[in-house]
Order: structure tokens, then sequence, then C-alpha cells
């Protein structure tokens, strides 16, 4: 599997439990001893793991698990506990026992972009507004913005300068 979206790393977190395997790719610390001095490496390693922990960072954008390795590795003995990290475009393979008919549900829907839509939402009142973008599984909040608005006089004043907003809120959805 590759995680394309941030909708995607969440039903992966919630397809995922205590005790599935999964096959990625991680790094670790190795120590070269020779003779004379030591050197620490980070190697590259294709790993295993039996998930004992798992948790989901919405603000980074990754999925932490962390296990036992269950495949032989020159680095790494089986048996060692080992972290990994799942982010968008990482490849990975998941093993379950028994796949359930809900994690496969999610499976399809998280696959299918037509059921993925996205919707930019604003909740505004005087002096605030925030400003939501909507998929079908997930709410983020994307920015707050607040402005003094300065009360209405007659002639020329302040309020009309409150259409600024308006461009930055703009600026904020395109980045």
């Amino acid at each position: 599997m590759v995680c394309d979206t941030i909708d995607d790393l969440w039903h992966l977190y919630n397809i995922m439990h205590k005790g599935d395997f999964v096959k990625t790719v991680t790094f670790r610390k190795v120590t070269n001893e020779h003779s004379t001095s030591k050197t620490t490496v980070k190697k590259k390693l294709n790993i295993t793991i039996k998930i004992e922990e798992i948790e989901y960072d919405q603000e980074s954008g990754e999925i932490r698990i962390k296990g036992k390795n269950v495949t032989e590795n020159e680095f790494i003995n089986v048996g060692q506990y080992q972290s990994a990290s799942l982010t968008r475009g990482s490849q990975f393979t998941i093993f379950k026992k028994c796949w359930d008919s809900i994690s496969i549900e999610n499976l399809r829907i998280a696959s299918d972009p037509t059921l993925t839509s996205d919707l930019c939402a604003i909740v505004m009142e005087e002096g605030l507004a925030n400003i939501f973008l909507v998929s079908s599984h997930i709410t983020t909040l994307k920015a707050t913005v607040t402005l003094s608005i300065p009360k209405k006089r007659k002639g020329p004043s302040q309020h009309d300068k409150v259409n600024i907003v308006i461009v930055y809120i703009h600026n904020i959805l395109m980045h």
C-alpha cells in the first residue's frame, strides 16, 4: 500500500491494530567497531514489525508504530524493538491474521477517489473566521483569522478595510 493523502493515513490508522504485522522501510543507528574507533551510521532497513503500539499524529501527518522485529536482518535481531513512521508516500504491507469486513470496507472507501471529496468551510462571526478543510472522514482546522472591526460611522471609515480578510483567507487556502 501507499498513502497518498492525510485521509489515507486516517483510514490506515483505523485499520491497523495491535498484533498486526507491518512490513516497511525504516532507519536504525548502527555502530561499527574498529580496532581503534567506533562509528555510528544510520542504515536503511527492510523490516517487519509486530505492532504493539500505534499512534496517529495529524499535525505531522504520520502514523508511528512500535513493536518487535519478526524478520531476520543483518542489523537487528528477531525480537528486538523497533519503531517506524508511515507518512504520505511510504510503501508498506499490512498482514493480519484475519481481515474483518469493516477493515476491507474502509480500504475500499479509501481507495475510491469518488468517495473522498473535499470541501472548504468558513465559520464566521464578527471579527473571527475559522477555516476548515472537510473531507469524507476528517475535518481539519486550517486557520483562524481574527480582526478588530471598527464601529461604523457616518462618512468614510475604517469599516470598509475589513475586505482585506477575504484576500487573506484566499491566500491561506492556496498554501
